[in-house]
């Protein structure tokens, strides 16, 4: 990993066209995730971030750190820090790590910079999210979004190009590489936000607010129509605590909780392996048949029947 460290007065990033995500006086750190690299220098690098001595102290001497001031801490990724410019003119990035292994990486840094680390206020842009997101748009022109974490000019475009007007949002879980766009999308368009409170915290890792919510998933499993569509929810706690599973007709949009081949992570701050196990049987068992392609959140597209004759978190061998 290489992070590259910048004494700032102020600084700010922002994300799906959403609020400034504002630190100052404090450090920016670029940080870049290679292939191959060894998990266990997470906590080394982000120690030393935290801990090295690049502002003054009260003789002027660089003697001070970042956690020592209170100072804030502005974290974005950067995977062109492994730009490779030795042949040609034109770099390769072949030495980044791909998707959600630098992802992994850079949620791991983040975590123990505000944990491990002790910094009060940390800060970060979005990695980027290789996060699925899927449009459902009704013979009216009534349009629900699942997840929806690109930038809202994506979506907006979207909404003209189909002349179709945003009603819904649906949040399968309240992680930020999910919801990056729903404060700017509900603006837009007055869409009604449908999410767990659970998730609802207004932190790094969930960023929504309970006051951004519109209609809570209500407890227990439920439906929800929108004009000839009927949606189905389950909830499916363990990668988050207000985790959710959505059906509508043959289609599954399963989030975080279910993977082709294998399920979310449960390591994460509110995930809980137990939960997970009894959200997988949940799964398992779903009154849908087979051929229900899932649509996960990240990665490729499966079918139930696919994930319960083959992937072992759902058959029950693992946890």
């Amino acid at each position: 990993m290489r992070a590259v460290l910048q004494r700032v007065s102020s600084a700010s990033v922002v994300v799906n066209g959403g609020d400034p995500r504002t630190i100052g006086p404090g450090l920016m750190i670029l940080l870049g995730v290679k292939d191959g690299d060894d998990p266990a220098i997470i906590p080394k690098l982000a120690a030393k971030c935290a801990g090295l001595r690049i502002f003054a102290d009260d003789e002027g001497k660089l003697n001070r750190s970042a956690v020592e001031l209170g100072y804030s801490v502005l974290v974005v990724s950067n995977f062109t820090l492994y730009g490779d410019t030795s042949r040609g003119k034109r770099p390769s990035f072949i030495h980044a790590a791909k998707g959600e292994i630098a992802k992994s990486a850079y949620d791991a840094f983040l975590q123990e910079l505000m944990n491990a680390q002790g910094l009060k206020d940390v800060q970060h842009g979005v990695w980027p999210l290789y996060t699925n997101s899927f449009w459902l748009i009704t013979a009216a022109g009534h349009a629900v979004v699942v997840d929806p974490a690109a930038e809202a000019e994506t979506y907006l475009a979207q909404l003209k190009e189909n002349n179709a007007t945003l009603t819904n949002i649906f949040l399968t879980h309240g992680h930020y590489d999910h919801v990056g766009s729903v404060t700017a999308l509900k603006k837009a368009t007055g869409a009604k936000v449908h999410m767990d409170l659970a998730d609802a915290k207004g932190d790094q890792m969930y960023p929504l607010t309970p006051d951004l919510i519109d209609a809570p998933w209500p407890a227990g499993n439920s439906e929800y129509q929108v004009d000839e569509l009927t949606f189905r929810i389950w909830h499916t706690p363990g990668h988050t605590p207000g985790g959710v599973v959505i059906a509508c007709g043959d289609r599954l949009f399963s989030g975080d909780t279910l993977f082709a081949g294998s399920c979310g992570r449960v390591d994460l701050p509110g995930g809980s392996a137990a939960d997970m196990q009894r959200s997988l049987a949940l799964v398992a068992d779903l009154p849908l048949p087979d051929e229900t392609t899932v649509y996960p959140g990240h990665e490729s597209f499966t079918t139930l029947g696919q994930e319960r004759r083959s992937n072992p978190y759902l058959m029950g061998e693992v946890f």
